[in-house]
């Protein structure tokens, strides 16, 4: 098959046009899907700047309830029982029995509070709360564990506590 000059450039030109129809093609495929992966990313950003606003507002939310809580007249009053109850552990005046009873009184008037400190610990997401009475330690809450400090005599302080609380404590 022998194709004359007019044959050959015509088909120099189709192949040519071909050529460029493919290339025009593929690069508007291109545009096109880096164009649809701006808009998704651009869409992502701000569904989790959205997600990262709401979750600011409800931690706000949830720390102010648990600042609320902590607040409450009821742990309050229970913190204030303890102020006044731990001197009178140390009055060497009153009988062993009373002293006993004083000491229950006061370990459990201690452990009282806290189930109310657990819960403004979670209400709020604070990672520890602790608590001084008197500049004293008086009670730590945290997410894994919680304790308080009695005394077993009213003049030896001794922890009933994890480790951390003797560390705390010497």
């Amino acid at each position: 098959m022998n194709f004359g000059i007019k044959q050959k450039v015509l088909l120099v030109l189709v192949g040519v046009l071909v050529l460029t129809t493919m290339l025009n093609a593929l690069l508007a495929s291109y545009y096109t899907n880096h164009q649809n992966q701006e808009s998704a990313f651009t869409s992502l950003n701000r569904d989790l700047l959205a997600w990262q606003n709401d979750l600011q507002a409800l931690t706000l939310r949830l720390r102010s309830a648990a600042l609320y809580a902590s607040a409450d007249t009821v742990l309050l009053n229970q913190l204030a029982e303890l102020i006044t109850l731990e001197p009178t552990a140390g009055d060497a005046s009153k009988g062993e029995e009373a002293m006993e009873e004083l000491a229950r009184t006061l370990s459990y008037n201690k452990t009282a509070p806290l189930n109310r400190l657990h819960l403004v610990l979670r209400i709020g997401g604070f990672s520890s709360i602790t608590t001084y009475i008197g500049g004293k330690l008086s009670h730590y809450v945290s997410t894994s564990e919680a304790g308080m400090i009695v005394s077993d005599h009213p003049f030896t302080p001794c922890c009933r506590a994890p480790a951390w609380a003797k560390m705390v404590s010497t």
